[in-house]
């Protein structure tokens, strides 16, 4: 057997008898009018290392097979999802049947954060992604003009589930600052 054939074979040996690898996947299920209308979904991330994070959420979170699964459900035209990460996280979207969701990240930004409409704090944290979901009402250009706006979200709409948080901001609210936009580019 040739040389290289053999060094393959052992590195598959390797790889298939290793235990997975511990991972931590947040599933945002993209649900309606967000799935049909489309919008803007920002995603903030804290990262937290492992031991602070099992600490935090260790008794709520429960593994499956060696996963630590998160869920969110993001269905406001814009819905921000704040998460507290903890090492190897990833995040997808899927809508309620758990098939993958046309959307496409914007923009990516170390920092950012929002001012908590509860208490009036801004809210840190170390990363945001701006993801434009498809749809028959937003188009990519207004999810990018959300882009560094500030959007009021609705109090009454957040959900708190262990490490995750999402909020959606009104149609209200949307519209309103669709007409802002719209007003600033007339000369």
């Amino acid at each position: 057997m040739p040389r290289t054939r053999l060094a393959a074979l052992a590195l598959s040996v390797l790889l298939f008898a290793s235990p997975p690898a511990y991972s931590n996947v947040l599933t945002i299920v993209v649900d309606e009018p967000l799935l049909t209308e489309g919008g803007t979904v920002v995603v903030l991330i804290t990262r937290l290392d492992q031991a602070t994070f099992d600490r935090k959420y260790g008794v709520e979170i429960e593994e499956n097979d060696g996963e630590i699964v998160l869920d969110a459900v993001a269905h406001g035209i814009v819905t921000f999802v704040e998460f507290d990460a903890p090492p190897g996280v990833e995040y997808r979207f899927r809508t309620p049947s758990g098939e993958p969701v046309r959307e496409q990240q914007v923009s990516v930004g170390e920092g950012g954060g929002y001012i908590d409409s509860t208490t009036g704090d801004f809210a840190a944290s170390d990363v945001t992604y701006h993801h434009h979901i498809e749809g028959t009402r937003v188009d990519e250009a207004t999810s990018r003009a959300l882009l560094g706006s500030f959007f009021r979200i609705d109090p009454a709409s957040c959900r708190v589930v262990p490490a995750v948080r999402v909020c959606s901001g009104s149609s209200e609210a949307f519209d309103a600052m669709l007409r802002y936009f719209e007003k600033s580019r007339t000369p």
